[in-house]
């Protein structure tokens, strides 16, 4: 799917992370100077950006908080030089229009839920399949790893170490 992924195992997924990044906010620099475009339609069009970019690349990349702040800096920036919010309006950027927000939805949230998305979807493939059968696998040697001793791979859940899970690791990233 695109994702470049390094030899190294250490910041393996950072190249595809910065693809992101940088085509998410150059796209919405583009959409914030599209001059006749109301809020509404501002809103849309950058929803759209950040769904299709990160629906596309966050199945097989984990995107972390830090890439997803950058790219909701761009969108406050964009909004801010269109006068459509003043400040950081956290609540109100993400709050829905029909309790007076503008209706936003946080990138790390699309990021988180079409990795979730992506697991599970593998997870319900058909028995034996290379899909189902890869991650199974992986979820059974980082549980094994973390800890996981006396109940299955799949309903553990390593509550001792969250602090630790690191998210170049896609199944500690699964965790998390």
């Amino acid at each position: 799917l695109g994702t470049i992924i390094s030899p190294a195992w250490q910041n393996s997924q950072e190249g595809t992370r910065e693809k992101v990044r940088l085509k998410t906010i150059q796209l919405i620099k583009i959409i914030s100077k599209l001059p006749e475009l109301t809020h509404d339609q501002v809103r849309q069009v950058i929803g759209i950006t950040i769904n299709g970019i990160i629906g596309y690349y966050a199945g097989g990349t984990v995107l972390t908080m830090k890439d997803c702040q950058a790219i909701e800096a761009a969108r406050m920036d964009a909004l801010r030089n269109r006068g459509f919010c003043l400040g950081a309006p956290a609540l109100q950027l993400y709050e829905e229009v029909s309790k007076h927000g503008l209706g936003h939805r946080h990138a790390y949230a699309i990021a988180a839920a079409t990795y979730l998305d992506r697991i599970d979807k593998a997870l319900q493939a058909p028995e034996g399949h290379p899909q189902r059968t890869a991650i199974e696998s992986a979820i059974a040697e980082n549980a094994w790893r973390l800890g996981c001793r006396t109940q299955s791979p799949l309903s553990w859940y390593p509550t001792h170490t969250q602090q630790e899970l690191d998210e170049n690791n896609m199944i500690e990233a699964w965790y998390q």
